[in-house]
């Protein structure tokens, strides 16, 4: 088109006109379908969706499951629900992986060989109930005196086994458990949400809210409306630039056993400058003169020195906590995994205390997870104050003692994810220590493999749950985890039509095969403990049913056909803020253990961080080993210098226990002093992908990634497949990193009964050669 004056004229009047349209993105946003009418693209045929609640982390974020057929095909987040309000995270999707994992467990297992020698026989569900019956009902009459019970996660039911024998060890598995711990005896409550939305300033001890934690959704949502619309300032503190490092207005680059001194010596400025909060400390009983004497060592012209930062930035970012108010500091687990971390906790929350953040805006609200009503059903009285042990600690218990305790353990893997020293198998191999081991897992983990009875565990989207979290305003959200997998078979409906009571057209969802949900195997074996048959338990979906028709719920608003509907429910909780027993002397917050630091030119302290995508619940997730599948070591480009190691060479890490290889990541985002190494890589068990196998000869979706071209057309052929000969999963051929526990030890922890510390001063030194 030729562009002269009328025809500019035109293509003027045109663009106008279109400025003047709707926007087409709003426009189709008005006309989309709501979540529960979506229908396939292609087919049109509607995707049957249903709400259920994620299950992989304590956020409780909302799900939609699409479903064409018996399958799964899509996951979505629910826009309705407060807390994740249409948003989930990558791991979510990991759910989808665990569902369709072709390594799954799948049936009851007996051992049939030697411990660990991977030989199993396929059994039926009534056998496996007579093995329980024949080799747990001993134990079961003592009360559960010599046995041993490993829970890897909680579930609707975990208090419910643990109620079922009273004298039984109680052992847990958890990320958070030592933080729980830590504010039990500080509060007396173990619930924190931290109001980042009305901050205006965040002292983060090398906590890394972007990119994992329990309420990972919640607080990044938070952070940014705290950042963006309120103008808070986000300050981290950590030996390695982590993530939220990175997207922090400034990083103080500090070796992980001066986290404490440097919250004291922010705590002594606030005192001497009178920028503290004097009710708050009045309100605790804590003086001022004894605080002050106490911190004294801490002065920031004191230990300024050996924190290699100035006194003067101490004080000026004093004054800014003071002044940006409300303002707050936090931290997570990879603090108390540091040197003397108990305490560098315990000196973050005097400054909480000093800075008054506990309790208002903007700052730190601690309370009882036990307040809603999921805990009604998720808790039992008897158990509340039940004495519970780490993991480690349970290690290290059976290594040292002569004790034989009876296992029985769902979805825990302690020969993989405790600080057990160089040879942990060697002890679930050992017939003598564990007589007998039952396993409730869905895989074959590098624990189940040496257990006498495995059965198959359902997974998250096969499984039902009700979660409870605050809103803030006394608003709470009811969540419910509901089965969304696969219908089950009209004829098998038919053949149990006596024992459903002729419930032949409500929509019922199964597990997959011969797996099962754990609560359904937690009320079975209390009917084989009491000598009746398994089939005469109640089903959890009217168990639970039962239990959210109780006058409580109703009171509050709760149906279970609204929650069945939508996934959630909000409701009013009229109820008093968690009474805050600081149990703390001033003398509590002083430095304790101080231990030498790594002195020499090969000697470091070796911070071991965990990612969010990555733990025992989802190493075997083909899509998220794309995010994580190697975990290099990360060095300080002027000690890499002095050792002479290059950027990917082999590197010997020793501590005082064993030596692994890893491979050397030279950067400027490490302390140092510190050397880093990522956890939950370098997987022996658990499934192909989590040991960096192929795995396109057994999953149907990786397989169908190998046909390259549907049609090969050129002048001298014609082929209809063309098949690609490389492997979908790539990484098999880099390897899968490495497991960096094997090489520590853990001790019990002299100040806090059942938890263990790990002294993590190792030596760097060079291998040589290329990996």
């Amino acid at each position: 088109m030729k562009l002269d004056r009328r025809n500019f004229i035109k293509l003027g009047a045109l663009g106008g006109g279109t400025l003047a349209l709707p926007n087409p993105l709003k426009l189709a946003e008005k006309e989309r379908k709501p979540w529960n009418r979506q229908q396939a693209r292609t087919l049109r045929k509607f995707r049957n969706p249903k709400p259920t609640t994620c299950g992989l982390c304590e956020n409780g974020c909302g799900l939609i499951s699409y479903r064409e057929g018996d399958r799964i095909v899509m996951l979505h987040g629910n826009p309705d629900h407060p807390v994740s309000q249409g948003k989930i995270c990558a791991r979510a999707y990991g759910q989808l992986d665990r569902l369709y994992d072709p390594d799954r467990v799948l049936n009851p297992k007996v051992r049939d060989g030697e411990r660990g020698s991977g030989k199993w026989r396929d059994i039926s569900w009534a056998e496996a109930y007579k093995i329980i019956a024949e080799k747990i009902a001993p134990y079961s009459r003592n009360g559960g005196a010599g046995l041993a019970l490993l829970q890897g996660r909680q579930e609707l039911l975990s208090d419910h086994l643990l109620d079922l024998f009273p004298q039984a060890l109680a052992v847990e598995e958890s990320s958070s458990q030592r933080l729980k711990t830590l504010r039990r005896q500080l509060y007396g409550v173990t619930g924190c949400r931290r109001d980042f939305a009305n901050s205006r300033m965040i002292l983060n001890f090398a906590a890394d809210p972007y990119i994992r934690g329990d309420a990972l959704l919640s607080d990044i949502r938070e952070l940014a409306l705290g950042r963006n619309e309120n103008g808070a300032h986000l300050i981290t503190v950590a030996a390695r630039l982590n993530n939220t490092g990175g997207r922090s207005d400034s990083w103080i680059p500090l070796a992980p056993e001066d986290y404490g001194n440097f919250a004291r010596a922010l705590a002594y400025s606030l005192l001497d400058q009178k920028l503290f909060n004097a009710k708050a400390l009045t309100e605790q009983g804590l003086k001022v003169s004894e605080l002050k004497n106490m911190l004294q060592p801490y002065a920031p012209e004191r230990i300024a020195p050996a924190l290699g930062i100035k006194a003067e930035e101490i004080s000026s970012l004093a004054q800014s906590l003071a002044t940006r108010q409300p303002a707050m500091a936090i931290y997570d687990e990879e603090l108390l995994l540091s040197p003397d971390g108990w305490h560098s906790a315990a000196a973050v929350e005097l400054l909480n205390l000093m800075l008054g953040a506990l309790g208002r805006p903007g700052g730190l609200y601690y309370y009882s997870e036990e307040n809603g009503l999921a805990a009604s059903v998720n808790h039992l009285e008897s158990q509340k104050e039940r004495q519970r042990v780490s993991l480690d600690w349970f290690a290290n218990w059976i290594l040292e003692s002569g004790n034989k305790p009876v296992v029985i353990s769902y979805v825990s893997n302690p020969a993989y994810t405790t600080f057990s020293g160089k040879y942990p198998h060697a002890l679930w191999r050992n017939e003598y220590k564990i007589p007998f081991h039952l396993a409730i897992d869905t895989y074959l983990s590098e624990t189940s493999l040496f257990a006498d009875l495995i059965l198959p565990a359902a997974t998250e989207l096969e499984t039902w749950a009700v979660s409870d979290r605050p809103l803030g305003q006394s608003r709470r959200v009811l969540s419910l985890r509901q089965p969304v997998s696969r219908l089950t078979d009209e004829i098998l409906l038919l053949r149990q039509a006596k024992a459903k009571n002729l419930d032949l057209f409500s929509e019922k969802r199964e597990p997959v095969e011969n797996s099962r949900d754990f609560n359904q195997i937690v009320l079975e074996l209390k009917e084989t403990l009491l000598g009746n048959g398994p089939e005469t338990a109640p089903r959890v979906a009217a168990w639970l049913e039962d239990k959210i028709s109780q006058p409580a719920f109703t009171t509050a608003g709760i149906s279970w056909n609204k929650l069945l509907q939508d996934g959630f429910q909000t409701y009013q909780r009229n109820e008093e803020p968690a009474s805050l027993r600081l149990s703390v002397t001033s003398a509590k917050f002083a430095a304790f253990d101080e231990k030498p630091r790594p002195e020499g030119a090969d000697s470091f302290t070796l911070i071991p961080y965990s990612w969010h995508v990555i733990d025992n619940l989802t190493a075997n997730s083909k899509y998220l080993a794309e995010f994580r599948h190697d975990n290099p070591l990360w060095i300080h480009p002027a000690r890499a210098a002095r050792l002479g190691i290059s950027e990917g060479e082999e590197v010997r890490v020793e501590s005082a226990t064993a030596t692994i290889l890893a491979k050397a990541w030279i950067s400027e985002a490490i302390h140092p002093q510190c050397v880093a190494i990522a956890l939950g890589l370098g997987h022996t068990g658990l499934g192909r992908v989590a040991r960096a196998q192929t795995i396109a000869e057994s999953d149907p979706m990786t397989r169908s990634l190998l046909i390259h071209k549907p049609i090969h057309f050129t002048p001298f052929s014609f082929r209809l497949r063309s098949w690609d000969k490389v492997e979908p999963v790539w990484w098999h051929e880099k390897g899968n990193g490495v497991d960096i526990r094997r090489i520590f030890k853990s001790d019990a922890d002299s100040h806090v009964a059942g938890m263990t510390v790990v002294d993590t001063t190792v030596r760097i030194r060079k291998q040589g050669g290329k990996v």
